[in-house]
């Protein structure tokens, strides 16, 4: 997963260094069915998900909002697309009892939630 946005230190090995090595294994022929986890932050990601895609042999996409973003987010509208027009299959893991989400300050956490839709209570009553 792209986890360099979500707020806990630099990673120590770029996400296209990853999804080429993850790729070069071609792991398609060992049962297992690579997808690329898309964060809408990323600069370039369209070109990232072609390339995951069309040269490394990646059949789908993976969100995982509770980093630090909508799954309507706009910036998405093109992966979206994409995966429409290629027939690629998207998953989205939401669940808010996972150990791995947003780890941004409170003011980036409010930003993010004036962005949603609808109403999300932040009292946790």
């Amino acid at each position: 997963m792209d986890m360099a946005y979500m707020g806990t230190g630099k990673v120590p090995s770029a996400y296209a260094n990853q999804l080429a090595d993850l790729g070069s294994l071609k792991v398609t022929h060992s049962g297992i069915i690579p997808f690329i986890h898309i964060d809408p932050r990323r600069k370039g990601v369209l070109e990232l998900l072609k390339k995951s895609v069309e040269e490394w042999g990646f059949k789908g996409v993976k969100l995982y909002p509770p980093l630090g973003y909508f799954p309507y987010d706009e910036l998405l509208y093109p992966v979206y697309d994409y995966c429409k027009k290629n027939k690629l299959s998207i998953i989205s893991h939401c669940s808010p009892y996972n150990p791995v989400h947003f780890k941004g300050s409170k003011k980036e956490l409010y930003k993010l939630l004036s962005k949603s839709e609808k109403s999300i209570d932040t009292k946790g009553e």
